[in-house]
């Protein structure tokens, strides 16, 4: 089933999620993109039948390299990993070293490979209410996904991702987007060759995937997407009218054929993800995984990035940077750093 809410009601979403959480019902709570055709109210799916109706409103997320999905919206197949919440954060030599050895890689073999840090703390006094209410203040964009999943074995994830993966629109056309290449939003004029060159290298491999889909996409021209503290390069990728796009399984096979995509693994895909198991020192999950959000006008799948991961005792935010043979550790350290700020603002001292 599932629920609205407006922001007015947070006081009645936030007793609603606690009273699941002491019931041990699995839930998602997500806010769309605030644009034209998309409502700006929260809404939570959570599971209370075991039936899959074919138009019913469904949130479902799979994680990091996973063929399994986890619907939030049925009691059926309700499976999952546990997930435990990093304790300690990444030590910043310990990065350093990795890109700075990942760095000689990449100048033999060209490409580009995602690697994430933790950020880790603790709470003083856990209230989901507080967490939820002072990040809603601070999210840095209105043109993402907000998001909150809870399981008794994935804990909490919490984040507001703009990562577009494939998306069904009104016109019956579908919609993706390479977004690579980060700076700090006070950098202003031409972007350097690393953050341009880092970016066409995952448009460019996006447009070959999606030539593998059997549908025809059209390449937008590049412009710039704000998030909070950072700007990033984007390009968009728009297709015709899709004849069969309201089938949500053809949907997720066209989703399977884009992710991981380079702005969340590397490339070439195979090695990067090699790489990212050798060099990084604590699992992901559902960091860069998917979450899909569907019923029958509407179907968007995003990946899963700016989040946090905690249970009622300790928080994890993920937050990673796309090397490459230009990349400089430090710089790409306090990319990392500047990605994570509006979390780590919204969890200190709480």
């Amino acid at each position: 089933m599932d629920n609205s809410y407006s922001k007015e009601d947070l006081d009645t979403m936030i007793r609603f999620l606690d009273q699941n959480i002491e019931n041990n019902i699995p839930f998602c709570l997500f806010r769309l993109p605030e644009r034209e055709g998309l409502t700006n109210r929260f809404i939570v799916v959570w599971s209370d039948s075991v039936e899959d109706f074919q138009y019913r409103l469904q949130a479902k997320a799979k994680p990091w390299l996973s063929s399994q999905w986890f619907d939030f919206s049925t009691t059926a197949n309700h499976t999952v990993d546990t997930m435990p919440v990093c304790p300690e954060s990444t030590p910043e030599d310990w990065y350093i070293g990795a890109i700075t050895e990942l760095v000689e890689i990449l100048k033999k073999r060209g490409g580009k490979t995602v690697i994430c840090r933790n950020i880790c703390g603790r709470f003083k006094n856990f209230n989901l209410g507080s967490i939820l209410t002072k990040y809603l203040k601070c999210m840095p964009n209105r043109d993402s996904v907000f998001f909150l999943m809870w399981h008794p074995q994935m804990n909490f994830w919490m984040g507001s991702t703009p990562e577009l993966i494939l998306e069904r629109l009104n016109n019956g056309t579908f919609r993706t987007m390479a977004l690579a290449g980060t700076r700090h939003h006070t950098i202003e004029g031409e972007w350097d060759m690393k953050n341009i060159e880092e970016h066409n290298l995952v448009a460019n491999d996006i447009e070959s995937r999606l030539k593998l889909s059997g549908i025809e996409f059209f390449r937008m021209p590049i412009h710039e997407l704000d998030y909070g503290p950072v700007h990033h390069l984007c390009t968009e990728f728009k297709s015709k009218f899709v004849e069969n796009g309201h089938d949500r399984k053809f949907f997720d096979n066209v989703v399977d054929e884009i992710q991981p995509t380079p702005a969340l693994a590397g490339y070439p895909r195979t090695i990067a993800i090699s790489e990212i198991e050798r060099f990084e020192s604590w699992p992901r999950y559902m960091y860069a995984g998917c979450l899909t959000l569907s019923e029958i006008r509407l179907n968007m799948t995003y990946g899963i990035i700016r989040c946090v991961h905690f249970d009622q005792e300790k928080w994890s935010i993920y937050t990673g940077s796309g090397v490459t043979a230009d990349s400089l550790p430090y710089v790409e350290w306090e990319e990392t750093r500047v990605k994570a700020q509006p979390l780590i603002e919204c969890l200190t001292d709480l």
